[in-house]
């Protein structure tokens, strides 16, 4: 006797084993983007490496804690993780002025799911006088625009030029410092740098930064900008002495 054909027998079996076929090729063609997004990036990094040198940089890939401590303290502001999040430094000279580039990793936990981020934040910094007031620069946010709407304002501009106003938020509590800072040639420097930047100028020091990484021509520019902000000053500003402390 023939035995009944069981239909669909063969449909499930198969499904069986293509279920975990399926997940094999997917998870490697997962590591295969991920080796090669990575290899990507070292490539770029020694391209980086490579452009900074070329400037006169001395770049120290692994820097020791005592190195990290040197270049973080330049930097003149707290951030997440401290000097530990200081994965490489190049250090050199430009216009003269000892200059340091810093890379700063910070791993961000997800807050009630699972998962981290990596934040990646470059800058630039350089000296300037210990006793000018600090002037911050950071990019408005979606909260500034809302508050702009209903008339609020979260600081006051000394720059006339309204597109400056409308980027930037300037945080400074000297406003006459402020006001000298701020000329028309600081301000269009301000404009021209890429989205997610953030400048700071007094403290003791100049610094420039960006949320993100690099790219080898970019790092050339980020390298030169501190000098570019402090040739750029007036000479009232080397001279400035304010009535509050830095």
């Amino acid at each position: 006797m023939t035995a009944p054909c069981q239909l669909g027998t063969p449909i499930l079996a198969a499904s069986e084993w293509a279920c975990p076929a399926v997940f094999c090729v997917l998870f490697a063609g997962l590591v295969a983007i991920a080796i090669f997004v990575t290899n990507q990036r070292l490539e770029q990094k020694g391209q980086v490496f490579e452009k900074l040198e070329s400037m006169g940089f001395h770049v120290i890939a692994s820097p020791t804690d005592v190195q990290k401590f040197d270049a973080y303290s330049m930097l003149g502001r707290p951030l997440t993780d401290g000097l530990h999040g200081v994965t490489w430094i190049a250090r050199g000279r430009v216009s003269g002025l000892q200059t340091f580039v810093i890379q700063h990793v910070v791993c961000m936990k997800h807050h009630g799911r699972r998962g981290a981020s990596l934040i990646t934040r470059m800058f630039a910094a350089t000296s300037c006088p210990a006793g000018w007031p600090r002037l911050e620069l950071t990019e408005m946010n979606l909260g500034d625009e809302l508050l702009g709407l209903v008339g609020v304002r979260r600081t006051e501009h000394p720059s006339g030029s309204s597109e400056f106003g409308k980027r930037w938020r300037v945080s400074c509590d000297d406003p006459d410092f402020a006001n000298l800072v701020l000329s028309a040639r600081v301000t269009d420097l301000a404009l021209s740098l890429p989205g997610n930047s953030g400048v700071l100028i007094g403290g003791g020091h100049i610094v420039v930064s960006l949320k993100e990484y690099v790219r080898p021509d970019e790092a050339v520019r980020l390298a030169s900008l501190p000098a570019e902000f402090l040739s750029l000053l007036s000479p009232e500003v080397s001279v400035y002495q304010s009535p509050i402390r830095a």
